[in-house]
Parts: structure tokens; C-alpha cells; sequence
């Protein structure tokens, strides 16, 4: 029981045996360079722009169109006196001079807002462009023996880790044997020293009762006391060993090991 549930439980055992699927993966992964590659690309983008501070493009722009306004104004006027002086009819495109300014103020108003409105882009006024598709295929064919040299490699590092593993599972068996060996000794050992250990406390109790009497001297007593004392000594290093044996027991399991 303990050596399977070292073999199924060790942290030791179970690391190598991730690092074993970790390889297998590896050898397909290897193996996969052998493989056409298709790769699908598919693209779809917008743009839009927004003025930052659509107040100046305002501005710049209702400047010069107010000076052209007055441009044309000054013109139309010039050409009023110009008729008047002769005198002759004024021209009809030049007869009111106010429109210009009429005009201007109404182009303004309309830029204005038109611009507002249209400048305001971001985040959801994107303009899209077309939606692209694209398909390539890769299909290997000589690559200097790389893709080759990469299979046997992890091959050999997966084949490497199997001996590995056998030989650790080897080991943890030798060791749990091991280790329960030691501790049904150090059990044996623990009982037959309690047996002492009783055996003397009876034959100082037995001793102290004929010196009483006077049937036994001084000496038998005092050598009683100290073979009762060796052998309660020799329990407790029994016990202690016990202990340090069911340490290794667990060490060699790998896991700590219920108590009740």
C-alpha cells in the first residue's frame, strides 16, 4: 500500500512524469513542422478626422471671406460713382452694394453651422474602408534536415526522461520497503523494550522489598536501580528511533502519513 501510494503520489515521481508529457507534446509540436501551414488574414479598418479646435478654421475662414465681402463692396461702389460722374445708368449687378455684406452675413451663419455638424467625428463618424481577405498557404519542403534533427531531439528527450522515471520509480520502491522495514523493527524494538523496561521496574520493586527485609544488600539495590534506569533510557531512544523512522517512511512516500 505504501509503495503504491509513493508511486502514485510522490511530488518527485509526479514532476518527472509532467516533464514526460511536456516532452510528448514537444515531439508533436516536432512533428507538426512537417504540416502545410495555411494562415488566414482578414482586415477591417476606418478613419475619420476632426479638427481639434474648429473655432480658428471658423475664424480664418469668416475673415477672409468677411474681407472679400468688403472687397466686393468697395468695387460696387466705385463703380457707382464712376457711372454717376459720366453720368450714365448704373449697371444692374452693381446697383445695391448691400447684398454683398447680406450675402456674407448668410454664408457665415450657414458655414458655421455646417462645419459644427460636420466636424463632429469622433468616436462613432468613421468612414470604413474595404474589408480585406487574405489566404496563404506554406507547404516545407527541404529545410536542411532541421525539422528532422528538432523530432529526434525530443524524441530522444522524452526516451531520456522514461529511463528516468523508471529508474526513479525503481528507487522509490527500494526505499519504501526500506523505510516500512526499519519501522516495524523499530517497533519491534519499542515492545520489547517496554517488556524491559516493566521486567526491571518489577525486579527493583522485588529488590527494594528484600533489602527491606534484610535479605539483600545495598549493592544488589543499587545495581537494580540502575538496570531500571538503563532500560527506561533504552525505551525512549527506542521510541525517538521509532520516530526518525517514520519520518524517512513519509520522506520516501513523499507525502505525511496519518497518525490515528
Amino acid at each position: 500500500a505504501f509503495i503504491s501510494d509513493a508511486l502514485a503520489r510522490h511530488p518527485n515521481l509526479l514532476a518527472v512524469k509532467a516533464d514526460r508529457q511536456a516532452a510528448n507534446s514537444a515531439i508533436k509540436v516536432a512533428k507538426a513542422a512537417y504540416f502545410p501551414t495555411l494562415s488566414l488574414n482578414a482586415n477591417w479598418s476606418g478613419f475619420t478626422r476632426e479638427e481639434t479646435d474648429p473655432n480658428r478654421t471658423i475664424d480664418r475662414t469668416i475673415t477672409a471671406a468677411d474681407a472679400d465681402a468688403k472687397a466686393q463692396t468697395a468695387t460696387c461702389m466705385e463703380i457707382q460713382r464712376l457711372y454717376n460722374a459720366i453720368p450714365l445708368d448704373v449697371p444692374p449687378e452693381a446697383a445695391d452694394c448691400s447684398v454683398f455684406k447680406e450675402q456674407f452675413t448668410q454664408d457665415s451663419t450657414i458655414f458655421t453651422n455646417g462645419f459644427t455638424a460636420t466636424n463632429s467625428q469622433f468616436p462613432f463618424a468613421f468612414q470604413n474602408e474595404p474589408v480585406s481577405v487574405s489566404a496563404f498557404i506554406q507547404i516545407p519542403i527541404f529545410n536542411n534536415f532541421d525539422r528532422q534533427a528538432q523530432v529526434e531531439q525530443s524524441v530522444a528527450a522524452r526516451n531520456d526522461l522514461d529511463y528516468f522515471l523508471r529508474a526513479l520509480e525503481l528507487q522509490t520502491r527500494a526505499n519504501v520497503a526500506e523505510a516500512v522495514y526499519n519501522l516495524e523493527t523499530a517497533y519491534e524494538t519499542v515492545v520489547l523494550q517496554g517488556v524491559n523496561t516493566r521486567t526491571a521496574r518489577e525486579e527493583l520493586r522485588l529488590a527494594q522489598e528484600r533489602y527491606q527485609l534484610g535479605a539483600g544488600t545495598f549493592l544488589e539495590l543499587l545495581d537494580s536501580q540502575t538496570l531500571t534506569a538503563q532500560a527506561e533510557v533504552d525505551e525512549i531512544n527506542a521510541v525517538f528511533a521509532f520516530h526518525q523512522n517514520l519520518a524517512a517512511l513519509e520522506a520516501s512516500v513523499g507525502h505525511e502519513l496519518p497518525t490515528n
